[in-house]
């Protein structure tokens, strides 16, 4: 059977629309048991401190939600009284969560003070771990603030790695509704 080539392009282009639309597989996070010496190099702040507030978590649309810290020491890197790190919204995303665990050490990447992040692997530490591999510390910088909410901290929008993708679905959903509604004028019915 021959089948019209603006059909083939339909059916493509709805395919891969689908793709982009539907959610990922399950992921679930698994953590080596490495000890901190293995990575301390790529740890860009290392701090004690105890979580103060979890920001994000009514917004169904973000990929993440940012944890505010009151930052007792620091280890490595820069860090003000308070200090904000993004983290995954937890389950399979290796999302994490300090709050009741009193003053902890945490490990925080990225590449500066402003875009930090910590996951379930490799962020939660004893003080006693930061101090054995930094040294004794040091108090929190005065001057460093915290750096400006993010975009879907301010207006629910959803996360900024998001967009992209939600945005090629809608052009390839609505260049297939365009093809569909050409197809149907030009034969009156549906293609087979």
């Amino acid at each position: 059977m021959l089948r019209a080539p603006g059909s083939l392009a339909l059916a493509a282009a709805a395919a891969f629309a689908v793709i982009l639309i539907a959610p990922g597989p399950a992921r679930g996070c698994s953590c080596s048991n490495s000890p901190l010496s293995e990575y301390a190099d790529q740890i860009n702040t290392a701090f004690s401190g105890r979580q103060i507030e979890r920001i994000g978590d009514t917004n169904e649309g973000a990929l993440f939600v940012t944890l505010v810290f009151e930052v007792r020491r620091v280890y490595k890197g820069q860090a003000g009284p308070l200090i904000k790190v993004r983290t995954g919204r937890g389950g399979g995303d290796c999302g994490t969560d300090f709050f009741g665990q009193g003053v902890i050490g945490v490990a925080a990447f990225g590449e500066n003070v402003e875009n930090l992040s910590v996951g379930l692997c490799g962020s939660h530490h004893s003080v006693s771990d930061l101090e054995e591999i930094f040294g004794p510390g040091y108090p929190p910088d005065e001057a460093i603030t915290l750096p400006a909410a993010p975009p879907e901290e301010q207006d629910g929008a959803p996360g900024a790695a998001a967009a992209p993708i939600i945005a090629a679905a809608l052009l390839l959903a609505g260049g297939a509704a365009a093809l569909l509604r050409r197809r149907r004028k030009k034969t009156g019915r549906l293609p087979s």
